[in-house]
């Protein structure tokens, strides 16, 4: 059995998009389990009547604590040999459940992702949905590290279905960004075999409140998240450090010009490059750009410019 969680939170508007669109997958046999995260515009109620409707519904009331503490508490109350996950306002493919199913049983997996589509809002009821031809590769770890800062199919977990086994000592953190990053990681650490199909079948529905729009008050805490797994990866010894330290350092230059008027946020913006900036001489980028870094690593916070140019 396939279990589906999925955190739900004042989504009233696209709550039953996204039930159908799992209760209609070709692959019946799972079980959906809706976490409503202490909604107040009516989502726990179509929560309740659904789990009425259909016996494969599961419902959780909790108080709100967040997606990542939904999504812990979906993992616990799980029966199924397998996991996975979707959030609450987006809609999955007809036959995404069963592709995948179809491939990690198949090829004995720890994990089986697939590719997805982000879809603005407007354009969400002429979703194009095409039959999908299944045809996948194999990853090792090492792949999966290498330029992993950047976005791609391998971060986001809704996009995948994971063994059971596999996410036993696996939880997100309690942050509002970079917890798909986090979880991600440790999953890759674990996995032995890793198949990404090459089909999009996941649809994630853009709209005012998506973290891609309000999330740059968040972004301070996904560049810790991403720091956290930088430090492992360093003290693993692993060959993709010098690479992804440099990704790491540039993305935390654009935080920090992302945050026009917080002079707090710089500080801790700057603090995270000057930690994470040894031995940056020795790095593949232009001479100009490890000069910037270097003055930076020597810079005072007291005289903090507006923006960094690189």
């Amino acid at each position: 059995m396939l279990s589906v969680i999925v955190p739900v939170y004042n989504s009233r508007l696209y709550l039953n998009t996204l039930i159908d669109s799992i209760l209609n997958q070709t692959y019946s046999d799972l079980e959906l389990i809706l976490v409503d995260d202490g909604s107040t515009d009516g989502s726990a109620d179509i929560c309740d009547k659904r789990m009425s409707e259909d016996h494969r519904i599961k419902v959780i009331h909790k108080e709100n604590g967040g997606q990542s503490s939904a999504r812990n508490e979906g993992m616990i109350h799980a029966k199924g040999n397998y996991i996975t996950f979707a959030d609450n306002d987006d809609f999955v493919h007809p036959e995404m459940y069963s592709t995948l199913m179809e491939v990690i049983e198949k090829e004995n997996a720890n994990v089986c992702a697939c590719g997805f589509l982000n879809v603005q809002n407007s354009d969400f009821h002429s979703i194009n949905i095409t039959h999908p031809l299944g045809t996948y590769r194999k990853y090792t770890t090492a792949e999966l590290i290498h330029d992993y800062f950047k976005p791609t199919w391998k971060i986001p977990v809704w996009n995948k279905i994971y063994k059971r086994d596999l996410l036993k000592d696996i939880q997100f953190e309690n942050v509002h960004l970079g917890e798909d990053n986090l979880f991600s990681y440790q999953v890759i650490q674990k996995a032995n075999s890793y198949i990404y199909v090459d089909d999009t079948m996941y649809f994630q529905r853009m709209h005012d409140m998506n973290y891609e729009f309000v999330g740059s008050k968040y972004m301070i805490e996904l560049i810790r998240c991403k720091e956290q797994i930088l430090h492992d990866i360093k003290k693993r010894n692993h060959q993709e450090y010098p690479r992804l330290q440099v990704q790491f350092l540039y993305e935390c230059i654009r935080t920090y010009n992302s945050y026009k008027e917080s002079i707090e946020m710089k500080k801790e913006v700057l603090e995270l490059i000057q930690r994470n900036s040894d031995h940056i001489l020795l790095r593949d980028i232009p001479m100009g750009h490890k000069k910037i870094f270097l003055g930076l690593k020597k810079l005072k916070y007291t005289k903090l410019p507006n923006e960094i140019i690189i």
